[in-house]
């Protein structure tokens, strides 16, 4: 922002959108590459440049630095309390708060934060609402892709934690959503999701005790990985 400030307000606020989401999008694929320190230094340079500024665009990118800071510090650091925070903030600078995208990708990414925590129900919980957030929104959006795409996504972490309670129910529950998962997946062309979808269902064949189907199951999984050379990561960024 040093070098734009003798510009317009409004010049300002426009580049400083353009740096912030630029950088929020590097941040993402340095972390993709396992760079969390650079990834952070991403994130954090986006918050720095948009806190000085009211603006409802700039706030948001702000709370996306904060869910991704959230998912670096959960899987890079393996610091839950700081992922936490993260997340903290981040619905603390959604300027839609309640409803809005930004919020059910919080409430996402807070239910990866307690599944690492083995407090699976908890996960659950955070999960639904993420869900019910993206199905109301893709009521007056129905083609958004970014809302399909998170929607797959919660539906995929959700099946996950609904595996790690184990029981009967809970694994027909489990099987339902990654079949729901994949037919976003699928129809998104996310192959690191639907590789994962794939692999939770052979999860779950297992622990059905079917362990042909799982085979099926797996076998497909690899398929895709070589088809694809894909590098499965389990629990994608916000993006």
């Amino acid at each position: 922002t040093r070098h734009i400030e003798h510009g317009s307000g409004e010049d300002v606020v426009e580049v400083v959108k353009q740096l912030a989401r630029l950088h929020n999008h590097r941040g993402i694929a340095r972390r993709m590459l396992r760079h969390y320190d650079e990834a952070m230094d991403d994130f954090k340079t986006v918050r720095d440049q948009a806190r000085p500024f009211n603006n409802s665009e700039l706030l948001n990118e702000m709370a996306l630095a904060y869910i991704n800071m959230a998912d670096v510090q959960r899987v890079g650091y393996n610091d839950l309390p700081a992922a936490r925070a993260a997340l903290d903030e981040a619905l603390r600078h959604n300027s839609n708060r309640f409803g809005s995208l930004t919020h059910a990708k919080v409430l996402d990414q807070l239910g990866l934060v307690q599944v690492a925590e083995k407090y699976f129900l908890g996960a659950i919980q955070m999960y639904k609402i993420s869900r019910n957030y993206c199905e109301d929104l893709l009521k007056s959006e129905p083609d958004n892709k970014d809302t399909r795409h998170r929607l797959g996504q919660v539906l995929l972490h959700l099946g996950f934690a609904y595996v790690q309670i184990g029981d009967g129910q809970s694994l027909k529950e489990a099987s339902k959503t990654q079949v729901a998962a994949l037919d976003i997946l699928v129809t998104l062309g996310d192959n690191n999701g639907i590789v994962n979808a794939v692999r939770t269902l052979g999860q779950i064949s297992l622990q059905r005790g079917n362990p042909e189907e799982a085979v099926q199951h797996y076998t497909r999984a690899r398929q895709i990985l070589q088809e694809t050379g894909c590098s499965c990561a389990s629990h994608p960024l916000t993006r």
